[in-house]
């Protein structure tokens, strides 16, 4: 037992960019540094029946693309990937449930992963505090650019965050 949980530690410890492999399982994950700077990937589990529910609402209207940029750049950004609509919806909703009406807080990175697609969101500073609404929110600005079906993400300078959806091929944060 302590060399399966040793080695699912190790199999889940990156270094760099964040990304899920096929055989990791559809729910949620926190992404934190541990005290050497390693990102260690933590799964937590499905979201229940029992989370909130939330309406989405109707999309931006339709913004131009514009030139590759940082993930930190401020707005809408998209990466030329498309995924499946059902599976990035179902993992926006995961996300969406976790972080709920009142916020829930996080570092580095959270994911929900589903299928072959992954929400999520990045922090670039000393953590965030998150609602699903504000969530929503970033995705139909990547609705509105990139489309149902189409990967990217939304970015606030401000807050030094940056929220969206790709393919579980790709990493993200």
């Amino acid at each position: 037992m302590k060399i399966c949980i040793a080695f699912l530690i190790a199999a889940l410890t990156s270094a760099g960019a964040i990304q899920l492999s096929p055989s990791d399982l559809d729910g949620l994950y926190f992404h934190e540094d541990d005290a050497n700077g390693t990102v260690v990937t933590r799964y937590v589990g499905l979201m229940g029946e029992t989370a909130p529910k939330f309406v989405r609402r109707s999309p931006l209207a339709i913004r131009t693309p514009g030139a590759t940029v940082d993930k930190r750049d401020t707005g809408a950004h998209c990466n030329k990937l498309a995924g499946s609509p059902n599976d990035f919806f179902t993992a926006e909703g995961g996300l969406g449930m976790f972080f709920g009406d009142n916020g829930q807080n996080f570092k580095k990175a959270i994911s929900y992963k589903f299928g072959n697609a992954v929400a999520f969101g990045c922090d670039y500073g000393k953590g965030q505090q998150y609602t699903g609404c504000q969530l929503y929110s970033d995705i139909d600005a990547v609705d509105s650019l990139c489309g149902k079906g189409g990967a990217g993400w939304n970015a606030h300078e401000s807050s030094k965050s940056s929220y969206g959806r790709t393919l579980l091929s790709e990493p993200f944060c």
